[in-house]
């Protein structure tokens, strides 16, 4: 970095704000429940009537029984009411308790009131129900609360609702009156946090998700009444006696904080530390991925094994003084059984010939290893001639014993380095299984045993590919740490973007993982044809048999690559699609099965297709895993690093240098996805926002990538009244800086023209602490420990490894641009500026 120019410069274009329409802005909401006699209830936010009840349901017996005639078939009777109030660990609330009854049948519905400014529902069954399932998985057997779609009274109000896979990566929004009876996604799928937000910059945003009972629960949009219900999952057959399910609506101000304050009070209720996942030591230190997306994805360096392979990587990352501290084996490592389940989770014969203990002593790398579901011939099943009890149905399997898993987990966690486990597949290991949907407990207590036995062992679980249910359940288990935020990577996807499942993901304590990425220029990929034609052979030697059985029934040949893992790449989709096409031509000759595999290894071999799998957004890649606060894990060829791409991201150590908070969605681009017309008719895209806090002080980075011309107000990122200095890190040189009637005026950019910002305060001294202008996170806490004003400069702590080059840059109005370049003597040093003495 070398001299700066100030500049008010049209990026900061001045406006004006009134500081206390701020202040205003800033008071929580107002919170009122009104209570009917019969049963119903209003909610109003600053006195505006927001949300209206739409009746109670359950099933008994077989039958639907309602509060309204629109609700059921056969009517609840109300026996009494009881109101009062309470205090509990969030505070003072008043309650209202309605007593139902369904031809005998007890069920109490009991609303909770809190003055901090969110009510619980509950909804409990004295005597348990019975034959309560019906034909639609993704509806409802209960209902409370319910809210009433439409129009109410004058509110226009927008919504964002997780759904999908990959902790609701597939979200949806839209305007609240208008379309959430058409666009909200209800059922096991679609069932997570929605929040209600008004346009305005800090208007009420209320979060209404599960609070309880998140693997059972579901909600549902009933079309016919026009109601959004919450309840037990619709294939429920059965709720036991004394049984409970809750609901949580909270109300903020802004979509982040309110999601934020939300994710605080579930997180207080089942007494999780939020910062247990910033020690996760996968998320914590740089790594090395083999997942999918990655060279080493079921490939190894030609005629070595997997053994050798990760041992030349070691003797290459320190040759090249790259501080992997930790490698992830994906799923090739295993051995698979029937439908390509877990089979047995250990490594596959050949793999590592010397044993995973023995690598891991060698190279003193720590392992995170993937799981898939289990498969009906597990061989751990006390069915298969193992030791523990399995519920086995026809695809799919799973243990019902805690011993299991910490039996599981000791030998790796003691022997080979495991830290990390990482259960993927989430989604069909739940939906796959009977027990999982027709139990109102038993998915939650699949996971609670699993985490219990990661407990045991020391080791944390990230989970991948998981539905919102799953991420809300995690708030019970200390161990889960860490989620999939984005689909699978692969060379020049759009996966990096995770700035709304991060709001997600941090609400809860847990650190949204982008995945792995290749960091080499293409002038540094290797393009050997043999390295395709490898990869073909060793999946169709895995996958080959099922490849010929979907052919034989007529699968989609995508679908069929898609499913033997042979589209990790555009060139890999080409081959793979050939293949397929040919095996069904030799099909039509009468070949038998083991001809068909025969050919199929030798047309790899002689596949004449070169391959590129260099990364273009590579840069945005190693960014984004930065600011998602990690992990930060390479996947390329061994001779293929980008070096100083990769020290972008950390220290010496490997130590990731990261925000505190990791990059959201900013709450404007949120907006503008449904309010376009407050944004010139346009969509702002990925603006993002994260935060480093040092000593009081708020430190901030702000990622603009695919997106469109957009003004970041300060009010969007800050809510001090301090003046900021911030510098793009594609242009070191030009300083700018932001009061708090000033904004940014971000230009618009795609993957490559991405732009980072780093905007550091202030301080009474007129100095700000720029930082480290090499790095992605210029102030990361993993760096600098404090900086305090003197009379006239700044003291900086850092620290580091002995004998690390650190170049750290301050600035002030009067004083310009200092920068300091220390060789640091201890793992602590001291900086001074204006002096730039290093000690």
């Amino acid at each position: 970095m070398g001299s700066m120019r100030v500049a008010r410069s049209p990026m900061f274009v001045v406006t004006a704000f009134l500081f206390l329409l701020f202040l205003g802005i800033s008071a929580s909401p107002v919170l009122d429940v009104h209570f009917g006699a019969d049963g119903e209830f209003r909610i109003d936010i600053d006195g505006i009537p927001s949300f209206q009840s739409g009746g109670v349901l359950f099933r008994s017996n077989g039958k639907s029984y309602g509060s309204q005639k629109t609700v059921a078939s056969y009517a609840l009777r109300l026996i009494r009411s009881e109101t009062g109030t309470g205090i509990d660990t969030f505070g003072k609330y008043k309650y209202a308790t309605n007593f139902w009854d369904a031809d005998g049948v007890p069920g109490i519905m009991k609303i909770r009131v809190y003055e901090a400014g969110f009510c619980i529902f509950e909804q409990s069954y004295p005597e348990g129900l019975s034959t309560t399932n019906i034909d639609d998985r993704d509806g409802v057997i209960t209902s409370f609360p319910s809210f009433k779609l439409g129009k109410i009274g004058n509110n226009k109000r927008g919504f964002l609702a997780y759904n999908g896979h990959f902790a609701g990566s597939q979200y949806i929004t839209g305007l609240w009156e208008e379309e959430a009876a058409s666009k909200l996604p209800y059922g096991l799928e679609g069932t997570g946090p929605i929040a209600v937000f008004s346009p305005e910059r800090g208007g009420p945003c209320a979060i209404l998700s599960a609070f309880s009972s998140f693997m059972s629960v579901n909600q549902y949009v009933d079309q016919n009444a026009q109601v959004l219900r919450f309840g037990l999952m619709g294939s429920t057959t059965f709720v036991p006696k004394n049984y409970t399910l809750s609901t949580i609506l909270f109300v903020g101000r802004g979509i982040n904080s309110a999601m934020q304050a939300w994710g605080d009070i579930l997180l207080t209720n089942y007494k999780k530390d939020r910062t247990r996942s910033r020690e996760d030591f996968a998320t914590k230190y740089l790594g090395y991925s083999t997942a999918k997306g990655g060279y080493y994805y079921y490939r190894t360096e030609e005629g070595k094994t997997y053994e050798e392979t990760i041992l030349d990587l070691k003797n290459v990352a320190e040759e090249s003084k790259i501080p992997i501290r930790y490698w992830l084996m994906d799923s090739w490592w295993y051995y698979k059984g029937l439908g390509q389940g877990v089979k047995k989770w250990e490594a596959f014969t050949g793999l590592f010939p010397n044993g995973l203990a023995n690598l891991y002593n060698k190279t003193k790398w720590p392992v995170v290893a993937h799981n898939k579901y289990w498969t009906p011939d597990v061989v751990y099943a006390k069915q298969n001639g193992g030791k523990w009890n399995f519920i086995i149905e026809e695809e799919k399997a799973l243990p019902t014993e805690l011993g299991f898993w910490s039996e599981l987990f000791n030998v790796p966690a003691r022997s080979w380095g495991l830290v990390t486990y990482e259960q993927d597949w989430l989604i069909d290991a739940f939906q796959g299984m009977n027990c999982t949907l027709e139990s109102p407990t038993f998915a939650r207590e699949w996971l609670f045993q699993m985490a219990q036995g990661a407990g045991v062992n020391n080791i944390t679980i990230e989970y991948c590919n998981p539905w919102s249910r799953f991420v809300l359940q995690s708030v019970e288990f200390q161990q889960v740490t860490s989620l999939r935020a984005s689909d699978d990577y692969k060379p020049r996807n759009n996966q990096w973007e995770i700035g709304v499942t991060s709001i997600f993901a941090d609400a809860l304590g847990l650190i949204p993982i982008k995945d792995n990425f290749r960091s080499a220029s293409p002038n540094h990929v290797v393009l050997q044809e043999e390295v395709r034609r490898a990869e073909c052979k060793l999946n169709i030697d895995e996958y080959g048999e099922e490849m010929i059985n979907q052919v034989l029934n007529k699968v989609p040949t995508p679908a069929i690559c898609s499913a033997i893992e042979l589209c990790n790449t555009k060139a890999g989709c080409i081959l793979c699609e050939a293949l397929v096409d040919k095996i069904k031509e030799l099909m039509e000759q009468e070949k038998t099965v083991s001809e068909l595999l025969q050919f199929a290894k030798v047309y790899c071999l002689r596949y004449p297709k070169d391959i590129d799998d260099h990364e273009p957004h590579r840069r945005l890649e190693a960014a984004v895993s930065t600011l998602s606060m990690g992990p930060v894990t390479p996947s390329d060829a061994s001779n293929s690093f980008d070096r100083d791409l990769i020290m972008r991201s950390c220290r010496e150590d490997g130590t990731i240098l990261r925000p505190d908070v990791p990059a959201k969605m900013i709450d404007s681009a949120i907006v503008s996805m449904v309010f376009k017309d407050r944004f010139n008719g346009t969509e702002a895209g990925n603006i993002w926002a994260s935060h480093t806090y040092l000593s009081g002080f708020d430190y901030a980075q702000v990622l603009a990538a695919r997106s469109t011309d957009f003004e970041v107000f300060y009010e969007d990122l800050f809510k001090d009244n301090v003046t900021y200095a911030a510098f793009e890190v594609n242009d070191t040189n030009c300083l700018h800086v932001i009061g708090r009637n000033d904004k940014i005026a971000l230009p618009s950019t795609d993957a490559i023209t991405f732009q980072l910002w780093n905007l550091s305060p202030v301080l009474p001294s007129g100095w700000a602490l720029l930082g480290e202008t090499d790095k992605w996170v210029s102030v990361s806490s993993a760096r600098f420990s404090n900086v305090s004003s003197t009379k006239d400069g700044l003291i900086v702590h850092l620290k580091g490894v002995v004998g690390e080059n650190v170049t750290v840059a301050a600035w002030s109005k009067n004083g310009g641009l200092k920068v300091a370049h220390c060789v640091l003597p201890n793992f602590l040093a001291t900086i001074s500026f204006p002096t730039c003495q290093c000690s």
